[in-house]
């Protein structure tokens, strides 16, 4: 039984971090710097400060992921986002937070 529990809670981290979110595209990095003069194009870093502060890009602007649905209001609705990470998770979860609220 303590197995089952287990396995189910694997495959519902999976489900919640790598299964990509529908509206949502991956792009590489040279499509999101070909963004960088798009006045229509938000860009936010998700990363923590002290990651930000070590190593940051222009024009991204740093949310750090835990403060995003507090800090929503500090993003344009109408216009485009594009989510900068370490790593994938970050920004996924990032753009399921947007998604959700922005329906």
């Amino acid at each position: 039984m303590e197995t089952r529990n287990f396995i189910y809670g694997c495959n519902f981290v999976y489900w919640e971090l790598f299964v990509p979110v529908k509206g949502v595209r991956h792009i590489t990095s040279k499509e999101a710097k070909d963004k960088f003069k798009d006045n229509k194009v938000q860009f936010v870093d998700v990363r923590t400060q002290g990651e930000y502060r070590s190593n940051h890009r222009k024009p991204f602007r740093n949310i750090p992921l835990h403060t995003l649905k507090n800090r929503l209001g500090e993003l344009q609705k109408d216009k485009e986002v594009v989510v900068i990470r370490q790593s994938g998770v970050r920004s996924m979860k990032a753009a399921k937070i947007l998604k959700k609220t922005w329906l």
